[in-house]
C-alpha cells in the first residue's frame, strides 16, 4: 500500500480546499504557470539556437535569416515570461482571498459547531479545531497561495531543463538532478525549521479592547486572531 510522507499530507488538504474555493481560477493559475514554464524553456532553446545561428554566420555557413529568426523567437519569449507572471499574479490574488475566505469560514464553523463546547471537549472535536488553527501557523499558509504556482513554474521549468541538457549529455543531466534532488532536501528542512520558529508566534490582534463600531461578533472574532473581512458570507467576494 502507498503511503504518502506525513509532511505531504497538510499540502493535500490545502489543494482540496483550494479546489473547493476556486476550482475555475485554479485551473486558470495552473494553465498560467504552464505557461510561463514553456516560456522559460522556448527561451532556452531559443537563445541557444541564437547562438549557433550566429557561429554559423561567423563561419562563413550560415544565413542571416536564421540568425533574425531566431533573435525574434528569443525576444518573444523572453517577453512572454513576464507578461504571463503579471496576469498571473493578479489572478493569484483573487484566488488567495477566495482561499482564506473559505478557511476562515470552516474554521469558525468547525469551533462553533454543534453551537456548544460539546464537540470541541471531545478528542476528534478538539484534534480537528487544533489542526484546522494550526495550519494558519504552518509556514506554508503564511507564504501564500501564490507559492504554489511559483513551485508549480519552477518545477516544470526543471523538467523542461533536463529534458534540453539530456538531449546533449544524458550523463550531465542526471548529475544535475542528483545535485539538486541533495540541495533542495538540505535547503527544505533548513527553510522549514526557520519558517516554523518565525511562524510559531501566536497571532494577536493588536486593537485596543473596545472600539467604536464594532459589534460584540466582530471583537470576539478579533479577540481570538480571526479578522473579520473574511468570515460569515463573505465566501461570496
Amino acid at each position: 500500500m502507498l503511503r504518502l510522507p506525513h509532511s505531504f499530507l497538510p499540502l493535500l488538504r490545502h489543494v482540496r480546499l483550494l479546489w473547493h474555493a476556486a476550482p475555475g481560477l485554479s485551473l486558470v493559475c495552473f494553465a498560467l504557470s504552464a505557461l510561463q514554464a514553456v516560456a522559460a524553456v522556448a527561451a532556452m532553446i531559443s537563445s541557444g539556437r541564437l547562438i549557433g545561428a550566429l557561429a554559423d554566420v561567423v563561419a562563413g555557413v550560415g544565413s542571416p535569416v536564421a540568425v533574425w529568426t531566431w533573435l525574434v523567437a528569443t525576444a518573444a519569449a523572453l517577453v512572454a515570461g513576464p507578461l504571463l507572471a503579471a496576469v498571473s499574479g493578479g489572478v493569484e490574488e483573487v484566488t488567495g482571498a477566495r482561499y482564506l475566505s473559505a478557511y476562515q469560514d470552516l474554521l469558525l464553523d468547525t469551533a462553533t459547531r454543534p453551537y456548544s463546547l460539546a464537540g470541541v471537549r471531545s478528542p476528534a472535536g478538539a484534534e480537528a479545531l487544533d489542526q484546522a488553527a494550526g495550519a494558519l501557523q504552518h509556514w506554508l499558509f503564511l507564504r501564500g497561495v501564490g507559492g504554489l504556482w511559483g513551485v508549480i513554474t519552477a518545477r516544470f521549468s526543471g523538467v523542461g531543463a533536463l529534458v534540453i541538457v539530456a538531449g546533449w549529455r544524458w550523463w550531465v543531466a542526471l548529475v544535475l538532478l542528483v545535485g539538486w534532488l541533495i540541495l533542495s532536501r538540505t535547503t527544505a528542512r533548513w527553510r522549514s525549521v526557520l519558517m516554523d520558529d518565525a511562524g510559531s508566534i501566536p497571532l494577536r490582534h493588536r486593537a485596543p479592547p473596545i472600539c467604536s463600531g464594532w459589534s460584540s461578533k466582530d471583537h470576539r472574532r478579533r479577540r481570538y486572531g480571526w479578522s473579520g473581512w473574511p468570515t460569515g458570507s463573505s465566501t461570496a467576494t
